[in-house]
């Protein structure tokens, strides 16, 4: 079975405060692998696969094929301003 494999790299984007962020992460062969969304700079997982782990309510998914993973981030802060990895 092939190893799961980034379709393509994530974007930098730039987004104004109080404005909503979306970060696309598209993931080939992912089989029985999870994708999940992970805030750098702290080390908190914000998703796994399907499901929101964190509590921060500005957080959502979605998803389609198990191929592709959209973390959205409503009201965006100063806060916010940081890396993220799928």
């Amino acid at each position: 079975e092939a190893e799961p494999e980034f379709a393509e790299s994530i974007q930098n984007v730039t987004i104004a405060i109080g404005r909503d962020a979306q970060l696309s992460c598209t993931v080939e062969n992912l089989g029985t692998y999870r994708a999940a969304w992970i805030k750098v700079e702290t080390k908190a997982i914000l998703t796994i696969h399907h499901h929101i782990i964190t509590r921060n309510y500005r957080i959502s998914l979605s998803h389609s094929d198990n191929r592709h993973f959209i973390l959205q981030i409503r009201n965006v802060l100063e806060s916010d301003k940081v890396g993220y990895m799928c």
